[in-house]
């Protein structure tokens, strides 16, 4: 097998098309947390534990530390259709370069369990 090594990626044809590594996602994860319970981790990347800090919120600590607490979160949800209106929320109160907090939030009725949240980090890593 053949291993290929890069920092960056560019197009010989001039063009704008260019991938680096501060693009590449960190660290991911899929998970449950459906409250009053532990979470659930389906599969995930980078991620050392988790923990329910609160009915619902998710702490996720990271193996490899980003290099600061700016990087970008982002977040996505399935489940049934009763959890249509429900979306992924990351909160910022004790983010550290390790770690980072999500709970899953109902347009109606504010802070619910999740039957799957997938979150990621993207930034450098430390």
């Amino acid at each position: 097998m053949s291993t290929l090594k890069a920092d960056t990626i560019q197009s010989t044809g001039g063009g704008a098309a260019t991938l680096t590594k501060q693009i590449a996602v960190k660290c991911w994860i899929c998970l449950t947390n459906a409250g009053g319970a532990a979470v659930v981790v389906k599969d995930s990347f980078n991620v050392s534990s988790t923990t329910d800090t609160n009915d619902n919120d998710t702490q996720i600590d990271m193996t490899n530390a980003m290099s600061d607490a700016n990087f970008c979160e982002l977040g996505t949800h399935g489940g049934s259709s009763s959890q249509q209106d429900r979306f992924i929320s990351f909160v910022d109160d004790n983010k550290t370069a390790s770690r980072m907090f999500q709970t899953a939030r109902d347009v109606g009725t504010g802070d619910v369990g999740i039957e799957e949240a997938n979150c990621c980090a993207i930034g450098d890593l430390a």
